[in-house]
């Protein structure tokens, strides 16, 4: 298994995994609007093309096996750090998971945020996912956590 950054040529294949972690994410919470779905391919194609954005994927044969998408966004006045890095997604196929896999591809995303000099990485995750939470506690030391409720 190979770990490396995604190029357009990859287009066809992140396209599918994408869509398959946004079917598991949008049947998992209901604030998801299903009809984005839509919007999956278009996006990928531009994010793949920004110098701002990058995706790192697992390659085994030809086949891509897993990927992490992470951007670099602009934070509020308050903060002192004016820039970090979003890791807006992590995605494992089934039959890949729990294989050292996802922790390969955060040491790749933590080497492009600091190649863009960044010092702060961002990441969402689902309070039930269990399984990320534990792979972001191993490998976060300092973290702050954000909560987002439903009322």
């Amino acid at each position: 298994m190979r770990i490396r950054q995604a190029t357009v040529d990859d287009y066809p294949q992140l396209l599918k995994l994408k869509q398959e972690f946004f079917d598991w994410e949008s049947g998992t919470d209901d604030r998801i609007d299903p009809s984005y779905r839509s919007h999956i391919g278009p996006r990928l194609g531009r994010d793949l093309r920004r110098d701002t954005c990058a995706y790192f994927v697992a390659q085994e044969g030809k086949e891509l096996t897993a990927y992490a998408g992470m951007e670099v966004k602009k934070s509020g006045q308050e903060y002192r750090t004016r820039k970090y890095a979003y890791i807006f997604h992590l995605y494992a196929k089934n039959g890949h998971r729990g294989k050292g896999i996802g922790s390969q591809l955060l040491t790749a995303c933590m080497a492009w945020a600091r190649r863009q000099g960044l010092k702060e990485v961002h990441i969402k995750v689902h309070a039930f996912n269990k399984d990320a939470w534990r792979l972001y506690k191993k490998r976060f030391k300092d973290y702050l956590m954000t909560l987002i409720a439903k009322t």
